[in-house]
Order: C-alpha cells, then sequence, then structure tokens
C-alpha cells in the first residue's frame, strides 16, 4: 500500500506547495494499492496541473519509489522542476480563407497578459468546432517565453464547406409522393451568419421556409433571429393559405 506520497517543487512554483496538497493532482492517496501505472500516469497529471496555474514548461523526474517489503509499504516522491511562469502572449491564426479573423479573435477564452492556463485551449477548439464552420481546429502553445514572460498561441484552422444542398423525396398514403429541397450558406457575410432556404411538397400541401441567424450580436453572448414561412395546404377537411413570420433573440444565459 502507498504509504506517502510526496511531492517537491523547484523553480518558480514554489508558491504553489501547499496549494498542491490541499488538491492533490496525483490522485494518489496513502492507504490505496501501490500500483506501478497509477504512480506513471501521476507524472503527467502533475505536469497537467502546473500548467493550469499559468506554469507552461514543468518538468516533473521519474518518481523516486522506495519499497518496505517489511511493513509491506510504498512510498513515492515527485520532484518537479516548475518552469517560469507565464501570461498569454499573441494570438497567430492560420488557415482563415472567407470566415473573418475578427469574428474568430472575438471567441478566444483568453486575452493577451492573462496567466496562462492550458485548459482554455482545449477550450478555444471545442468553441471554434462548435461554429460548424471548421473541419479541424488545432491550438498549439509557443516554444518559449518572449522578453515578457508572454507565451505566443498558435490557432490553425481548416474551414470547412459553408454551403450545403439537401433533396429527399417521400410517399405519404393520405397526401402521395411528395419532396423537399434546401440550402444553406453558414458564413454569409463572413462571421458565422447562417442563411438557410427550404421548400416542400406533396400532393395536398406547399410550403416554403426562410431563416437567417446573425450570431454575437450586440454582444458576443446574443444572436438574431429571423424566420418566415409561406404555405398552403389542401387537405379534404378545408384549404388554408398562411404566412408567417418571425423575429427574436437568442441568448445564453448560463455557460454550464
Amino acid at each position: 500500500l502507498l504509504k506517502s506520497v510526496d511531492v517537491r517543487i523547484a523553480g518558480e512554483g514554489t508558491a504553489l506547495q501547499e496549494k498542491l496538497v490541499t488538491e492533490r493532482p496525483t490522485g494518489l492517496l496513502p492507504g490505496q494499492p501501490a500500483r506501478s501505472k497509477d504512480i506513471l500516469d501521476a507524472v503527467g497529471k502533475i505536469n497537467r496541473w502546473f500548467q493550469k496555474q499559468g506554469l507552461p514548461f514543468p518538468e516533473t523526474d521519474t518518481p523516486k519509489v522506495i519499497v518496505d517489503h517489511a511493513e509491506k509499504n510504498v512510498s513515492v516522491t515527485f520532484q518537479v522542476q516548475s518552469g517560469p511562469m507565464a501570461y498569454f502572449g499573441l494570438t497567430r491564426i492560420e488557415g482563415l480563407v472567407s470566415v473573418e479573423e475578427a469574428y474568430v479573435r472575438n471567441k478566444i477564452p483568453w486575452k493577451t497578459g492573462e496567466r496562462f492556463n492550458i485548459v482554455l485551449l482545449g477550450k478555444a477548439r471545442k468553441i471554434f468546432l462548435d461554429t460548424t464552420l471548421f473541419a479541424t481546429v488545432e491550438v498549439e502553445k509557443g516554444d518559449q517565453l518572449d522578453a515578457k514572460g508572454r507565451l505566443p498561441v498558435i490557432i490553425k484552422v481548416k474551414e470547412r464547406k459553408h454551403r450545403t444542398v439537401k433533396a429527399g423525396a417521400s410517399y405519404k398514403t393520405d397526401e402521395g409522393p411528395g419532396g423537399n429541397l434546401s440550402w444553406e450558406h453558414r458564413n454569409v457575410f463572413h462571421g458565422g451568419e447562417r442563411l438557410i432556404f427550404a421548400g416542400s411538397a406533396s400532393g395536398i400541401a406547399f410550403a416554403l421556409d426562410g431563416g437567417f441567424r446573425k450570431p454575437e450580436f450586440r454582444r458576443p453572448d446574443q444572436a438574431l433571429l429571423l424566420n418566415m414561412r409561406l404555405a398552403e395546404d389542401q387537405p379534404d377537411a378545408y384549404s388554408s393559405r398562411n404566412f408567417t413570420s418571425m423575429a427574436g433573440i437568442e441568448r445564453t444565459l448560463s455557460k454550464g
């Protein structure tokens, strides 16, 4: 069983010693079975913990393991060279073709000069993929700090095709043969604006739909929605010709 787990810090991260003891990023606790895989995996967990605290280049030595066969317990010591504290530097964006750079930069979850946190790199990748504008997104930290202790970040993207055409056919016993056709553009004005037109028809119904969505309308967490529908229905019981339209605001209330 594990008798003790000790992490010793050298470098600028020594001030984090108390926080490290409290949070136990190794996941190892005295009294647990001493498994070699868990001990080796703890090295990566320690390094990532330091990268969350603003230290992008920690180095953890191979853990020192002392086995007491008489007492049947194990003591583990990790020696960490924390490296320098860093802050976010310039962010370079590569691979943009038709998407405006300003639209992408507005979605970056950090600001130049803020303390580095590697978690935000993964968050940025998810944010960009969620726009549906990119096929691939890579977010990489630089190799070294500049004279001001800032670390550059490189965002590499590959845009996906922004236009989609869909078509379908159907047959219903009460409506007869039918079909539908739609066209969508996900980057109309180069800022992630989405425009869609769709039409459907059958033996007793006909409809045309149009929709527009503008993200970041007046504020980053808000979108403008515009929709319209023109339809005609001719079932046995009645006939109807109608037009409906809608304008609305969509806002994110919680990021949980």
